[in-house]
């Protein structure tokens, strides 16, 4: 066998075939931490449970608004899809964390499990070949974190469903394209109705931890925000941009606050796959949050934050 047969078999080998056409991963033991197998260390819920109290305090001290949305795994959200030999687990990461959270920390915080149950009566939440969800299930995303937002933060401009456009495409998703015959779905791109300008104003065109985007609509009485985020806010991030006046985008899980005290935001957001939570590393240890001690952002992004300031739309 080939070095690229062997390779597709060994990705094929890890593809879940569900119920209906559904597909399911292995990836970063998604199974082993949704079925409860792998549950966190108390010294590992406490790692993750004092960096997000340390980022919501701070953020409070400083008068930004701090929101944290753990994405909730399709295995969650399409249960009923799943063999039935996998079952979630109440003791999985991303429910350990929740409840170890002091109360003020957990009101900023969103788990999206039911919302986005709920949202299968319209139109389905996570993709079928994909590990990712939906655009739909990014807008219902985008939708609660803004109407959570607005009760502290004035949001003058937010994206409703009335100005969601839809258009169909076929999609062969991170799944189905390990798979031989490749397997393909038809899905929906998610628009807006109305166009809003906007400009992308920086982009240090990284594709890994690191990535930073900047950008700038039309309206500078806007808010602005900071976004730490992971793949998945690729579904969120074009609703957010005519919300703010000013994104910047980082693809990192953790607090960056030399950023944040460059960028002087209203609101920061962090938004990750609940199997990011509990994943091991290559060493087989957990990855844990890493906000003081892991690399810097100039490290990451190649850029200073201070000289962020430059990159922008306005005179």
């Amino acid at each position: 066998m080939s070095a690229a047969a062997d390779t597709r078999a060994r990705l094929a080998a890890e593809v879940i075939q569900g119920s209906d056409g559904y597909l399911f991963h292995r990836d970063h033991e998604a199974v082993d931490q949704v079925t409860g197998a792998l549950p966190l260390a108390p010294r590992e819920v406490a790692a993750w449970r004092d960096s997000i109290e340390t980022r919501a305090a701070w953020c409070k001290a400083n008068g930004v608004a701090f929101r944290m949305m753990i994405i909730p795994e399709k295995h969650v959200v399409y249960a009923d899809k799943l063999p039935p030999a996998i079952m979630p687990s109440a003791n999985r990461p991303a429910l350990q964390i929740l409840a170890s959270l002091d109360p003020d920390t957990r009101a900023r915080c969103s788990y999206p499990v039911q919302p986005l149950i709920d949202a299968r009566n319209v139109r389905e939440t996570y993709l079928q070949t994909d590990t990712h969800w939906t655009f739909y299930a990014g807008f219902i995303a985008y939708r609660m974190l803004v109407e959570d937002l607005a009760r502290s933060v004035p949001l003058p401009v937010r994206i409703d469903d009335t100005d969601l456009s839809f258009a169909s495409r076929t999609h062969v998703g991170d799944l189905g394209v390990r798979l031989e015959p490749e397997r393909d779905e038809r899905t929906e791109t998610v628009g807006h109705r109305t166009a809003r300008a906007f400009r992308c104003v920086f982009e240090n065109k990284k594709f890994s931890r690191g990535a930073l985007s900047i950008y700038e609509s039309a309206d500078a009485r806007l808010p602005r925000c900071v976004l730490f985020r992971d793949s998945f806010a690729n579904y969120i991030i074009p609703h957010l941009i005519p919300t703010f006046s000013r994104l910047v985008v980082m693809s990192s899980d953790s607090m960056h606050y030399d950023l944040v005290r460059a960028e002087r935001p209203d609101v920061v957001i962090f938004t990750i796959i609940e199997r990011f939570l509990g994943m091991l590393d290559g060493t087989g240890q957990r990855h844990l949050p890493d906000d003081l001690t892991g690399p810097g952002f100039a490290a990451l992004t190649g850029s200073s934050p201070t000289e962020l300031a430059f990159h922008t739309s306005r005179a």
